[in-house]
């Protein structure tokens, strides 16, 4: 039976909103949790610059953190575009950590968005509705979509660029071309190895429009014909990086001037341009791939991805494999040297564009789509698994937190015994970390604080990181005073 299209339209739009509705559902729990759950670290830091342009400086290009030393303490990192629309929602309502994590979520939902038009644009709406699922239940996928970090917005960013390139292929819309560069700049501007998209990009602005359309057109878009578009193609890929590649090269030159914690700087080529050649060939890098790709996107839903990458025949989902290529390479020259799992992000779309595949071929017929719903369940069965790995509160650190807050003021310095900051961005305090500006020298560090201003030291969890952590904690009890009631979270004070 045909469907008139109007009945059509509506079927279809009463389905994506169901779908959408259900991947929101699995990300409403725990939307109120502390920063102190999985990557800790970042999310207290990112939440705490969105708290700093509230109460220090709300200005977009002047991020700050909470160490190492007292406010101003500017940091160049991505755009905090994320962290700004949280400081504003916090001057609206009030500082509550579901309204940091909305934010994430709202981009997650414009990125599947635009996954589910991406799909739709290749293989129509039912493969886009099963791609639309697996980019929504990969179990890694639901953590970072609503976790207060800038990932979301990366992939938003990242999935718009390559959805309105092929909005210019095929209408020949200058508008979309520029919009098109525009998010691709700020998905570099969100997260660096967003630039790699690029390649895909590149092929696209490259290749016949005709590859992306239900007919051939006469001429390409715009207007050369498609017997010579050389000089076309390079001019078109040349001006499109001069807009996605040129405003980061800004921004971050910009940040560089302003950027007083050396820790932050210049990170990506300090710890990446030594070891992006060889990287990929140690041991240390294939066990990491091996444990966290089956536990971000489950084994079945990199199996139904290698199923649909080699079902790839047409010429249009050429432009497909070269995004597959451009991840691998992130993986190789990238992932491999940090061995980081939110670096394996953009490998999320492409997975769930091909893995769709396989599932609508078995959904033709009443037995393949039991077998279909059966391989969406046990991903999210994997998801909801994983849930404690993800959302589990560190509570030993929110308490001990909560005694730093009671026992000092909120201009009051502190030391932490930790390289982690989480301490200090839990308790919205500034100050410094232990142990790294004079290590296993705990007398001369101490002397070096005190003349800075700190107040008081605390150790995190008991302990002091660092090869001398005993020899540290013991100088701190010899000659300062454990000013707090609570066994197990000592605070030693420093100065008056």
């Amino acid at each position: 039976m045909i469907l008139p299209y109007a009945h059509h339209k509506y079927y279809e739009r009463n389905i994506t909103i169901v779908i959408f509705l259900l991947l929101l559902l699995v990300r409403a729990p725990f939307l109120a949790n502390s920063p102190a759950e999985y990557h800790g670290w970042r999310q207290s830091d990112t939440e705490a610059i969105a708290e700093n342009f509230l109460t220090a400086r709300f200005n977009l290009f002047y991020p700050q953190l909470n160490y190492d030393g007292p406010l101003p303490n500017y940091v160049q990192l991505e755009l905090q575009l994320t962290t700004f629309i949280i400081a504003l929602l916090y001057k609206l309502f009030g500082i509550h950590m579901a309204l940091a994590r909305i934010v994430p979520l709202a981009f997650f939902a414009g990125s599947a968005y635009y996954i589910l038009k991406i799909a739709k644009w290749f293989y129509g709406i039912k493969t886009a509705w099963f791609a639309l699922l697996l980019y929504g239940l990969f179990p890694f996928n639901i953590f970072i979509s609503r976790a207060i970090l800038p990932e979301s917005a990366a992939l938003f960013f990242y999935l718009g660029a390559f959805y309105y390139l092929l909005c210019w292929k095929a209408a020949a819309k200058a508008s979309c071309y520029l919009v098109s560069a525009v998010f691709t700049a700020g998905a570099v501007l969100e997260k660096i190895p967003a630039a790699l998209i690029l390649l895909p990009l590149f092929y696209l602005l490259a290749t016949r429009s005709d590859h992306y359309l239900d007919h051939d057109m006469e001429n390409t878009p715009d207007g050369v014909s498609v017997t010579a578009p050389v000089i076309t193609a390079v001019k078109s890929c040349a001006f499109y990086a001069f807009i996605a590649l040129g405003l980061p090269v800004l921004y971050y030159a910009f940040t560089q001037t302003v950027a007083e914690t050396a820790y932050v700087r210049g990170i990506a080529i300090q710890q990446i341009w030594p070891h992006f050649t060889r990287a990929v060939f140690t041991l240390e890098a294939w066990s990491f791939f091996i444990d966290a790709l089956p536990r971000m996107f489950t084994v079945t839903g990199l199996g139904l991805f290698f199923t649909g990458l080699f079902t790839v025949r047409k010429k249009k989902e050429m432009v497909l494999l070269v995004w597959v290529l451009a991840v691998a390479l992130e993986f190789a020259l990238i992932v491999a040297v940090i061995r980081l799992d939110y670096y394996l992000i953009f490998a999320g779309p492409p997975l769930a564009l091909l893995g769709a595949k396989p599932l609508r071929s078995l959904s033709s017929n009443t037995p393949g789509k039991i077998i279909a719903s059966f391989l969406l369940f046990l991903i999210l069965v994997r998801a909801w698994w994983d849930i404690p790995i993800y959302y589990n509160q560190n509570t030993l650190l929110l308490k001990q937190a909560e005694t730093v807050q009671e026992l000092s003021g909120p201009q009051d310095l502190i030391v932490i015994g930790s390289p982690d900051p989480e301490l200090l961005n839990l308790s919205r305090r500034t100050g410094w970390r232990a142990n790294l500006f004079f290590p296993g020298q705990p007398e001369k560090e101490i002397a070096f604080f005190i003349e800075k201003g700190a107040k008081y030291f605390v150790p995190v969890e008991s302990g002091i990181s660092g090869n001398n952590g005993g020899l540290y904690m013991q100088y701190l009890k010899e000659h300062f005073t454990n000013i707090s009631p609570e066994p197990g979270f000592p605070i030693f004070k420093l100065a008056e």
